[in-house]
Order: C-alpha cells, then sequence, then structure tokens
C-alpha cells in the first residue's frame, strides 16, 4: 500500500480547501452584515427609547411633584374645612340668635 500523494490528489486538496475556506468566509460576511443590521436596529431602539423616556419625563408628573401636591391640596382642603366649619357656626349663632 502506497502513501503517496499524486499531483492530482494534491490539487483536489488544494480546491477543497479554498472552497471552504471561501464558504466560511462567505458565511462570515453574511454573519457581520447582519450583526450590523441587528446593531442598527439596537441603535435606533435605544434613540427611540431615548425619545420616550424624554416625553414621559416632560408629559408626566414625578412621584415628588404628585406628593407635593398632594401635601398643598391637603392643607388647602383643610383650610376649606375650617371655613365651611366656621360659616356653619355663624349660621347656627344667627339662627339661635333669631329664635331667642
Amino acid at each position: 500500500m502506497e502513501n503517496s500523494f499524486s499531483l492530482g490528489d494534491l490539487i483536489t486538496l488544494c480546491l477543497f480547501l479554498i472552497t471552504v475556506v471561501g464558504g466560511v468566509i462567505k458565511l462570515n460576511g453574511r454573519f457581520d452584515g447582519r450583526v450590523r443590521e441587528v446593531g442598527r436596529r439596537c441603535d435606533h431602539l435605544a434613540e427611540e427609547l431615548a425619545g420616550y423616556k424624554l416625553q414621559a419625563a416632560e408629559k408626566y408628573a414625578s412621584v415628588e411633584h404628585l406628593k407635593d401636591v398632594e401635601a398643598r391640596l391637603a392643607v388647602s382642603i383643610d383650610r376649606l374645612s375650617d371655613r365651611i366649619d366656621r360659616l356653619i357656626n355663624r349660621i347656627d349663632r344667627r339662627t339661635d340668635a333669631g329664635n331667642h
């Protein structure tokens, strides 16, 4: 049994290796293109998310702002309640004074 390669065998092996290497390079190029496309899409989504965050920050109230508004409303309601109580007391006094 002979372990020698003929010129034809060597050429066939070289062509096979070139074909495999070429296929790997082509697949790598396709994957690189897809990776770049995914990167572009991610960048676009990141820009959209940043825009949404800005819009939300401008449009919606923060928790701190809501707490401040709630505190001011509570104070205003308490003051209004005090005024209504004083008004009712005045009406009661006038009603009592008119009955005597």
